[in-house]
């Protein structure tokens, strides 16, 4: 009999690190010049992500500030600042580790405060992206549909807001530390047990002793998920409990239309014993089990599943093909785990692990039944 395990989901939780900086101005003329020091929380692989806790050198983010007056500060005084940047497209320029507008040059005010909010990347979300003193960074109408929309795949990061800064305060760049703010999900799929046994392989044939189980995946998704949604940095809400207004970042208006994410569909591929993959790192496995998706923070429903499709193929004789096979769908609902929601800045592994219960045999035997028999007299 062949089992499915879902093992413990692990969520990981990535903190942002901070840069010690030492670089200062080379230019006398460019004290003055708004620069921008970044870096990354840190985050696992996958597709289309940053990655790591050093800002890629590559990528321009966008940026916003607001001025407030001497005297103020962004807490108290959010509501009278005036716009001083609007969304300006950040880039490294040369090799000094200058960060700055490369278009436009903005230059520190004489008085008073500038309070940064920042996104990334630019290319990927500039379209959608707005900002205001009340919500901050605002992304509507964010479209991670597999395939057709707009940020499917993409990483979106907004930093944190560096407030109340000056010259002095940002002498050597503008903190601009980012962070995650979507999803990424992982799955490893293998056997729990080494069940095959591989006698010998010529080219494209591979012969399987006797008693070999290979296991081979046909096509794996994960259905009903949430693709599109608006993200705000700050939204302003009234508790229903305590009636109190609750200042909270998130995704909110997640519209209703779930979209399925196809993670493999192909030819059969073999599975491999877990351990072994781990041990391993066997690329073309990687290839075919690592598969990760960004996708928008949710709360994982009922229905919200995985479907995995595969074939069990037994080898009772030494052989190239297998004497008897079998085929599987399996439907697992992901909100039976442990981990019920997946959360901003987060990275879930799943790890899948089919197994089988070993064939054992309980011998008895049926005792001899005595049948009464006649007697047999010889008379001599």
């Amino acid at each position: 009999m062949k089992k499915i395990y879902l093992f413990a989901l692990t969520a990981v939780a990535v903190l942002a690190g901070c840069n010690d900086s030492k670089e200062q101005f080379n230019s006398e003329n460019d004290q003055d010049l708004i620069q921008f020091q970044s870096v990354v929380g840190k985050q696992g692989t996958g597709k289309a992500l940053i990655k790591g806790a050093v800002y890629p050198e590559d990528v321009p983010f966008g940026s916003f500030a607001y001025a407030l007056q001497q005297g103020q500060n962004w807490n108290d005084n959010f509501a009278q600042g005036t716009l001083f940047i609007d969304e300006a497209k950040i880039e490294k320029i040369g090799s000094d580790n200058l960060w700055t507008a490369k278009d436009i040059r903005y230059y520190w005010p004489k008085q008073g405060s500038l309070t940064f909010f920042s996104y990334s990347p630019y290319s990927a979300t500039s379209a959608i992206v707005s900002c205001n003193q009340t919500n901050g960074i605002v992304a509507e109408n964010f479209d991670a549909t597999p395939s057709s929309g707009a940020q499917w795949n993409q990483d979106f990061m907004v930093s944190d807001i560096a407030k109340d800064q000056t010259k002095t305060i940002a002498r050597n760049g503008v903190p601009t530390v980012f962070r995650h703010k979507l999803s990424t999900v992982l799955f490893k799929i293998g056997t729990l047990e080494k069940y095959d046994s591989i006698k010998s392989i010529n080219g494209a044939d591979t012969t399987y002793c006797a008693g070999s189980n290979v296991f081979k995946i046909n096509a794996f998704q994960v259905n009903n998920i949430k693709a599109k949604g608006d993200y705000y940095q700050a939204m302003d809400t009234i508790s229903a409990i305590t009636g109190n207004d609750t200042i909270i970042e998130g995704w909110f208006n997640q519209y209703n239309d779930s979209v399925d994410y196809i993670m493999y569909n192909g030819d059969a591929k073999t599975l491999s014993w877990y351990k072994e993959y781990m041990d391993t790192l066997n690329t073309e496995y990687a290839e075919l089990v690592d598969s990760s998706f960004i996708v928008l923070p949710q709360v994982l429903t009922d229905s919200l599943y995985f479907v995995l499709n595969y074939q069990h193929e037994v080898y009772a004789v030494d052989s190239v093909k297998p004497t008897t096979e079998f085929n599987y769908i399996d439907t697992i609902v992901l909100n039976t785990r442990d981990v019920k929601e997946w959360q901003m800045n987060k990275r879930y592994t799943y790890n899948i692990l089919i197994s089988l219960d070993e064939i054992k045999w309980a011998p008895s035997i049926v005792d001899w039944e005595e049948v009464p028999a006649d007697t047999i007299i010889i008379d001599k």
